[in-house]
């Protein structure tokens, strides 16, 4: 498609250059047969001279959308734009907008630029689609209830260059885009689960085991008997638990550290149940220090009764502060909390979306347009399958507009809209629509009075798509 306009841009231009050179050739075949005053006055008429326009218009209201907060408005748009005459007969132009919507929002509009003559038209920039043409339906209200947009609902194709012409009554516009889209990179979905196996259920099951403190290393351990360092003298738990049972070697047991009940025939050693901590705490100090309080069980803590500065009272500090030490050489280790029970978990790749890479699809649209006796059709086909008709009319007063369009593989959508003098400077509308897709429908009335100067007070209310939706405001026009 982009090749056939293109290939009909360049025969447009080629025939402007021709008509172009005609006309020159047509005006100094003039100056041959005129003398100078009939010649001026005939190059007036055709140099009409370059003309720059300076354009605004602006708006205040309110709109008020059930379920939404009030929203206000404060618009004001300028629009330059110039124009001129070759002296072949050509027309060519530009303009650009500064849209002031709300403040905060304020941007300048793509320009857009044209050359043409009575019968065709090349524009560039800024342009609407060629089935703009057949949508017809006006806004009721300030700044527009919304009524149209829900028959003028499908999505419109790019348009950055058309092709116009006009013969008498009708007319064809064909424009042409290119829809850019940058990629969309793949985006995790669902996040990968790592597999566990199921885990048991299981109480608390305590290893005790202690620091055996009168362990010496460098001492002869066979005269000692306390080889071991470490040793495990007890548990916590239920009494049916299936301990794994850790036994001490021979010379250990050997040990008059280790109480005599501890130790079996053999030389081995049987762990104690114990109920709770504070017992086994107790237990372990006993067995391996020696210092448990109670009378005749270990090695009481010495006490410190002589008068200071004697021989006595230091012996007995001594032997309170080594007493003190080992006390600290008491530990209990490796205890093994309770563990809850887990179902197994299975595992669970990594979901991510499809990428979708960068598009740049070319978009076109035509339009035919036919006017006679104050009525107006136009029939508009784009490259999304869009077909859409609008006809519009004043006759005796009344303005009408219809409308309807069919997206490629959904329902019609259409709209009606009616608007009259009521009296003079006063006009009221009223419009239909319907979504023939999504179920929507919109009704709305409108009221227009003419405040003189170029100023005019609008209102709007309706339902749109079951919200009520209303506003009002003043426009402006300079």
């Amino acid at each position: 498609m982009h090749k056939l306009l293109i290939t009909t841009l360049a025969a447009l231009l080629l025939a402007a250059g021709a008509y172009a050179q005609e006309s020159m050739d047509m005006a100094e075949d003039m100056t041959e047969d005129m003398d100078m005053e009939a010649m001026d006055e005939a190059m007036d008429d055709m140099d009409t001279g370059p003309s720059v326009t300076v354009s605004a218009s602006g708006g205040i209201g309110v709109k008020f959308t059930e379920k939404q907060p009030l929203s206000t408005f404060a618009l004001f748009d300028v629009t330059f734009a110039a124009s001129g005459t070759t002296d072949g007969g050509l027309t060519f132009g530009g303009s650009i907008t500064i849209d002031g919507s709300d403040g905060d929002t304020s941007h300048v509009n793509d320009a857009s630029v044209s050359i043409g003559s009575d019968i065709w038209s090349i524009s560039a920039g800024n342009l609407d689609p060629a089935t703009a043409k057949a949508r017809v339906l006006g806004d009721i209200g300030f700044d527009g209830i919304g009524v149209d947009d829900v028959a003028e609902a499908a999505t419109a194709t790019a348009a950055d260059l058309a092709l116009g012409v006009s013969l008498g009554g009708a007319s064809m516009t064909l424009t042409y885009g290119s829809a850019a889209t940058a990629a969309i990179p793949a985006m995790l979905v669902t996040p990968a689960v790592e597999g566990k196996a199921a885990v048991e259920a299981r109480t608390g099951l305590y290893d005790i085991w202690v620091t055996n403190t009168h362990h010496d290393p460098d001492a002869d351990e066979a005269a000692t008997g306390l080889a071991a360092a470490d040793a495990m003298l007890g548990y916590i738990g239920p009494a049916d638990s299936e301990l794994p049972l850790t036994t001490v070697d021979a010379a250990a047991t050997a040990s008059t550290e280790v109480p005599a009940h501890l130790v079996e025939a053999g030389g081995g050693q049987t762990p104690t149940l114990f109920t709770n901590m504070k017992d086994a705490e107790a237990h372990v100090v006993w067995l391996n220090c020696g210092m448990d309080t109670t009378p005749g069980a270990g090695i009481a803590m010495p006490e410190v009764t002589a008068a200071e500065g004697t021989t006595a009272h230091g012996e007995q500090t001594t032997a309170l502060r080594n007493w003190e030490e080992q006390q600290k050489g008491c530990t209990i280790r490796a205890i093994q909390d309770p563990v809850a029970a887990a179902d197994a978990v299975t595992a669970v790749e990594a979901v991510y979306s499809e990428m979708v890479p960068a598009g740049d699809d070319d978009e076109w649209a035509i339009a035919l347009g036919f006017g006679a006796g104050g009525v107006e059709v136009a029939v508009g086909y784009d490259s999304n399958s869009l077909v859409n008709m609008g006809v519009k009319s004043s006759l005796g007063g009344v303005d009408a507009a219809a409308y309807i369009e069919r997206p490629k593989g959904m329902e019609s959508n259409l709209g009606i809209n009616l608007g009259m003098t009521v009296t003079e400077g006063t006009t009221a509308s009223i419009g239909f629509s319907k979504n023939g897709t999504t179920g929507g429908d919109a009704v709305g009335v409108g009221l227009s009075f003419d405040l003189g100067g170029g100023a005019a007070f609008k209102m709007g209310a309706g339902v749109v798509n079951d919200n009520t939706v209303a506003d009002m405001g003043v426009s402006m026009s300079f």
